[in-house]
């Protein structure tokens, strides 16, 4: 279905580590703006996802919101995401990058964050690390405090899987 949300501008943003980011803008309103998030394995396209009546990015330009999505280094969208990098990197880099270009493309003073899942884990990690700019935050499914399964992924990461993928190409 089409969305009711204006034509999206896209914006790019480089990293310190020189990875491009993508901010794709919906401008709603004048209140904001806000900066969505996204979790680990998706991309932005969670929030506008067009199988559901009104999805989270509909909802907020309707609110009169400044919508700026963030596809950050997890993004399936982006080629890093097949790409070895901790959460420490996507802390420290994208946000501060991405907080910075949406300040300077709005000239707001500060910007508001919707977080969801490894989004919401890395934000509080760049809130946690002195990240500026930020005037509140809505942080959904988790944060800096959740306990990973023994199995498999405590396993996995044991294993160090992603080094065993490579030496298999």
């Amino acid at each position: 279905r089409t969305l009711r949300v204006p034509e999206p501008e896209t914006h790019f943003v480089r990293t310190d580590d020189g990875k491009i980011l993508r901010l794709t803008r919906y401008q709603g309103g004048n209140k904001g703006p806000l900066i969505f998030t996204h979790g680990l394995g998706v991309s932005s396209l969670i929030f506008s996802i067009d199988t559901i009546d009104t999805n989270m990015l509909e909802y907020m330009v309707a609110a009169g919101f400044d919508c700026w999505l963030l596809d950050f280094r997890a993004s399936t969208d982006l080629g890093y995401c097949r790409e070895q990098w901790t959460g420490d990197e996507g802390a420290l880099l994208d946000y501060p990058a991405a907080v910075a270009k949406v300040r300077a493309v709005t000239g707001a003073s500060s910007v508001q964050m919707m977080a969801h899942c490894f989004g919401a884990t890395t934000f509080s990690m760049a809130i946690l690390a002195g990240l500026e700019g930020v005037r509140a935050a809505t942080i959904s499914q988790i944060s800096t405090d959740y306990v990973v399964p023994f199995f498999p992924q405590r396993v996995l990461a044991y294993l160090r899987t992603p080094q065993i993928f490579d030496a298999f190409g």
